[in-house]
């Protein structure tokens, strides 16, 4: 209120209109990350859950792949190396160096691996719920790259 500044009738200061309080980024990005899950975002493509992950300079993620599980990686900071390959496959198969706003997509029977070159932040976008049980069920163990962090 500026000094001085009174209501002429009353002589009080006016009534000051109290806003509820604006969601923090992070309820923010929460909430439209949410509203995501059950929605076909990609030509018939359904995102079942979401995950959020840092990782340090050097950890390796992933090695593996998954049997019924497609998704997206979006990097938000950092850098990585992304691999894969069709699983089975004893060949190189592909490799991206992965910066901030660049997005992955890894269908089912793909073996995916990820090194953060730097510390590195990610979402993944997946077509399946990630209940631990349904997850190790999807998922099988390979060795695209050095060793799982």
């Amino acid at each position: 209120i500026v000094p001085g500044n009174r209501d002429m009738t009353t002589g009080r200061p006016p009534e000051l209109r109290v806003l509820p309080p604006l969601p923090s980024v992070a309820e923010a990005l929460d909430a439209f990350l949410t509203s995501l899950i059950g929605e076909e975002v990609d030509d018939g493509v359904v995102i079942r859950s979401i995950l959020l992950t840092s990782s340090v300079s050097a950890a390796i993620r992933a090695n593996h792949y998954h049997k019924k599980d497609a998704h997206y990686v979006y990097l938000i900071s950092g850098k990585m190396e992304w691999r894969e390959r069709p699983a089975g496959d004893t060949g190189e198969g592909i490799m991206a160096i992965l910066e901030p706003g660049d997005m992955v997509f890894t269908p089912p029977m793909t073996e995916h691996v990820s090194c953060a070159l730097v510390p590195s932040v990610f979402l993944a976008f997946a077509t399946e719920p990630r209940s631990r049980e349904e997850y190790e069920e999807d998922t099988v163990r390979v060795s695209l790259i050095g060793e799982k962090v």
